[in-house]
């Protein structure tokens, strides 16, 4: 029972209300329980039947979801869809209301309402059929949702009603907090805006400019109606420089400015042309330019002129390593696309820091190796090593701890394999003839003890692992 439901280790506290499971995922004192398990229990669905209920409700709630319905004729009260909605997903406090003239604008549906800033949001329900859809299994601070392989996962709200919640739930300009990041990215939103500002430098400024912000993508939802997937997030560049980083902006930079993130392939996009400077020459832009750029820049991510970023340290140059350096290419951002993608060979593709002191042992293998395909006249690979901590590519999958190894085959550059056997030659030598798209010639290779000695500070646990740490939630 523990591994079929205890998703993130122990303790684990998991509710089970009706047919639902919801783990608990709050602060571990006693209050913050009960306060969490009094929520689910005891605050059911509470009914509007006047003016006056729904506007207590809408000064009484940060966050609320109303349905709004006819009970002759629409048929997702009756049954008990809503009901189990509130059961499945969400802290917000669920209400139902069968008068259509207290629904916004006279529409019956489901609405989020949010008080900060006040506005009601309204759930597509075109193309739904059954809330027996797949559900998320989230994990702490990746920013990724995996389905736990034994878990029955298929109660639930639809994947759309809670990415619905989710954008309700959020700012409509959140501040960037490393704590709310994994929210941000977890499927509601298809585009992260960054906008960048220093707090420092004018701190009512900053805020002022939070302001404009939700005026400017209001405005681009009520003219386009396109833009509720699109997030805007003000980032203090001096509180969050590795944001920055990540697009190439530092408190040097001129200021505001943009980048926008697509979780779903994990792509970072640029204003094609740079933002426009302010006429005083001080390499700063001014408010009422940077609003048009920013908005220009949002209709062009949704037009797909936004132009890709791919960060990328300079091309690398050999000397940095032990001898045999020659034997594996060393790849960057701007050249991951001539040295993997586009080489008719498989490519076994090193991912390692400088940090790591496993990347540091696990060289001379890769090394050894490279020297021996050599020997045996083997031309179909190619070994090339990348520092993941200051290059990027699409290609590039997640990359959860340090040293990492991807195969890159000939016939399947798009579907890399990542290699998890043991950290010695004669493994890495065994896994990659399986894989490989031209098998080795002849096989088994006639190496001796000798020739298979690795170093000494190899193990062969997968263990030995750095694991990646997100700085600023990033």
């Amino acid at each position: 029972l523990a591994y079929t439901w205890a998703s993130d280790g122990y303790p684990a506290l998991i509710l089970f209300n009706k047919g639902f499971w919801l783990e608990y995922d709050g602060s571990r004192t006693a209050d913050a329980m009960i306060e969490w398990l009094t929520f689910r229990i005891q605050r059911g669905l509470i009914e509007l039947t006047a003016p006056s209920d729904l506007h207590m409700l809408r000064e009484d709630e940060e966050t609320a979801v109303v349905g709004f319905f006819n009970n002759t004729v629409d048929g997702l009260y009756d049954d008990d869809d809503f009901q189990e909605f509130a059961r499945g997903c969400g802290d917000y406090r669920y209400a139902y209301s069968f008068d259509g003239e207290l629904a916004p604008e006279g529409q019956l549906g489901i609405y989020f309402h949010s008080r900060h800033p006040p506005r009601w949001q309204r759930w597509d329900r075109e193309g739904y059929t059954t809330h027996k859809t797949r559900r998320r299994h989230e994990t702490a601070w990746d920013g990724h949702h995996h389905d736990a392989p034994d878990r029955d996962t298929t109660s639930g709200p639809p994947l759309d009603y809670v990415h619905f919640c989710d954008r309700g739930s959020i700012p409509l300009v959140p501040y960037w907090s490393p704590v709310d990041a994994s929210r941000y990215g977890d499927g509601a939103f298809e585009y992260l805006v960054f906008v960048f500002m220093s707090k420092r430098s004018d701190e009512e400024a900053f805020t002022a400019f939070r302001d404009d912000l939700e005026t400017l993508i209001q405005t681009l939802r009520s003219r386009d109606g396109v833009y509720e997937g699109y997030l805007l997030v003000l980032v203090d560049i001096d509180e969050a420089p590795s944001v920055g980083w990540q697009f190439g902006i530092d408190a040097s930079s001129a200021l505001p400015a943009v980048g926008a993130f697509r979780p779903s392939d994990e792509r970072k996009f640029v204003p094609s042309q740079p933002m426009t400077p302010s006429e005083n020459d001080d390499d700063t832009v001014s408010d009422g330019q940077a609003l048009e750029d920013i908005g220009e820049f949002v209709r062009s991510m949704r037009q797909g002129t936004a132009r890709s970023l791919i960060v990328s340290e300079e091309v690398p140059t050999q000397g940095r390593d032990p001898p045999g350096e020659s034997l594996v290419q060393r790849v960057a951002g701007s050249t991951f696309d001539a040295a993997v993608m586009q080489t008719a060979n498989d490519v076994l593709l090193y991912v390692y820091t400088e940090w790591c002191g496993m990347c540091k042992n696990m060289f001379p293998v890769i090394y050894s190796l490279a020297d021996k395909l050599r020997n045996m006249n083997v031309t179909t690979l190619t070994f090339a090593a990348m520092d993941g901590g200051h290059n990027e590519h699409p290609a590039l999958p997640a990359i959860d701890g340090y040293p990492t190894l991807l195969l890159y085959r000939a016939h399947s550059k798009d579907r890399p394999i990542e290699y998890r056997e043991g950290r010695s030659v004669q493994a890495l030598a065994t896994w990659l003839q399986y894989h490989v798209s031209q098998p080795f010639h002849p096989w088994p290779p006639t190496w001796t003890n000798d020739d298979l000695m690795d170093s000494e500070a190899l193990h062969e646990t997968d263990e030995d692992t750095c694991i990646k740490v997100h700085e600023d939630g990033g």
